[in-house]
């Protein structure tokens, strides 16, 4: 009777623990899951950013080299559509009139935007000329809408001249989330900082552009970038585990939510086994003991492998920018201690890459930039050795204990991978894929933060590109 008491209450600890693993294991799940969401939605933003970018470059010549009516659509769109959600690519000039249309029948079917919110928007004078504009829902047809990115054009005096503007079907966002598998009555969704709907799975046309402000607590929590709470939904009465993060460089906050009944099922069922087993007999007790241990192990795992994913930059493969800058505080912080005696970094940057990508499309730049980190990787001896994909084309090369000159036998070697790949670039004139390199080494006494170390071999990058690219440069200071 003891051992069975003894049992009851061990199992009683383990029914306690259990219960806020599977509170936590959750939580950790539907961050990860909305982390993974958001970076591919930032992904995609700045694809759409870069063809709305080379849009308003063209536009920009346009303005000062004058292109005749009927090769004016063909220069300015070239290339513009390589994606297939987007319906339609435009400029907008400085009084919002229609220049020139990628369809032959403009989507929004009016030639005047000067009272849209995505023209008026980016015609403010305190507008950032980097800021990507997202208009709300807009129904073209039943069960049909779409939404209108818009980016800001100056002419060569950095005066406002107009608008570069894309529409993209919704069907994107439903495309994106569908294949996520969040259990039964789990729902995921998009919403913006104002609590506006964009989608929501399972798929209701009729959320679509409806605004939930009026929910206090979904309204407060859309003013943070990310967390998690628990609240029945007022639309079907379901308790359930909300997460979210949003999306920078954009109004987006991407939510997942778990049902709570799901979260807890098993546990449920877990309890019902373990009293009755422990009534019964204590080997049955001992038995789902392990049973449970299985089961932590294998939850453990699943998280440390989301946890990993969350690391790593899923195109090339090497760490991403958040885990570098977790890299370079722990070195520079061993660098203080005096247990690290040197400290170098190298900055990259893939040349002419924004040409390579308008004229190979965005799909081949990608994969010059996975091959590129290959080559950058191989080229690395020492398992110390850190390198980051920084953004877009931008990486960065962390070597522990090496000076500035052994850092820039290691950047040259980096350099010739690169161009041994030979890989085709007809707008370069190297003919071949190149990289430049920017070195500094660490100084104490001139760097109060790591930040001002990267910011100096940035500068090397930048000297290495003004004489000519496809070089390594050494900061003058190192």
């Amino acid at each position: 009777m003891i051992m069975v008491l003894m049992a009851i209450l061990l199992g009683g600890g383990a029914i306690y623990q259990s219960h806020q693993q599977a509170k936590e294991t959750a939580i950790g799940h539907a961050a990860n899951i909305t982390l993974v969401m958001q970076r591919g939605l930032q992904r995609h933003a700045e694809f759409f950013c870069s063809v709305l970018d080379s849009i308003g470059e063209r536009y920009r010549q346009v303005l000062h080299f004058p292109v005749s009516g009927s090769e004016l659509g063909s220069f300015l769109f070239t290339g513009g559509q390589a994606n297939r959600y987007i319906v339609e690519t435009a400029v907008l000039d400085k009084h919002g009139l229609l220049v020139s249309s990628s369809r032959s029948s403009p989507a929004l079917l009016t030639n005047d935007f000067s009272d849209a919110p995505f023209f008026q928007a980016q015609q403010n004078a305190d507008s950032p000329a980097g800021k990507l504009f997202l208009s709300k829902p807009i129904q073209l047809a039943k069960d049909y809408f779409v939404v209108v990115l818009s980016r800001r054009i100056t002419d060569m005096q950095g005066n406002f001249a107009g608008v570069a503007m894309m529409v993209l079907d919704l069907a994107y966002f439903r495309s994106m989330l569908e294949g996520v598998d969040v259990g039964n009555n789990g729902i995921l969704s998009i919403y913006s900082r104002d609590a506006t709907v964009y989608v929501r799975i399972p798929y209701d046309p009729a959320m679509v552009g409806r605004n939930l402000s009026s929910a206090p607590m979904l309204d407060s929590f859309l003013k943070q970038d990310s967390g998690h709470f628990f609240w029945k939904s007022v639309n079907d009465g379901v308790e359930r585990l909300y997460a979210f993060h949003a999306v920078p460089g954009t109004n987006l906050v991407v939510f997942v939510g778990y049902a709570k009944s799901n979260i807890y099922n098993y546990w449920q069922k877990t309890l019902a086994i373990l009293i009755i087993g422990s009534i019964l007999l204590i080997f049955s007790a001992l038995s789902f003991f392990r049973s449970m241990q299985s089961e932590f192990l294998r939850r453990h795992a699943s998280e440390k492998t989301l946890t990993t994913l969350a690391t790593i930059d899923g195109l090339t493969g090497l760490i991403n920018r958040r885990s570098m800058d977790e890299l370079m505080e722990r070195h520079w912080q061993h660098l203080r201690e005096g247990t690290l005696r040197q400290l170098s970094v190298i900055f990259i940057d893939v040349d002419f890459f924004k040409l390579y990508n308008d004229g190979y499309g965005h799909q081949s730049g990608d994969l010059v930039l996975a091959q590129v980190a290959a080559a950058l990787r191989t080229s690395l001896a020492r398992n110390e050795d850190g390198a980051a994909r920084y953004g877009g084309e931008e990486f960065v090369v962390i070597l522990p204990g090496s000076d500035a000159a052994g850092a820039s036998k290691v950047a040259e070697r980096i350099r010739a991978a690169v161009e041994h790949l030979a890989l085709p670039h007809a707008h370069s004139r190297f003919g071949v894929v190149t990289i430049s390199l920017g070195v500094a080494q660490a100084d104490l006494q001139r760097h109060a933060q790591a930040e001002q170390l990267l910011a100096e071999a940035d500068q090397a990058l930048y000297a290495a590109k003004s004489a000519g690219r496809n070089r390594v440069e050494i900061s003058s200071a190192s």
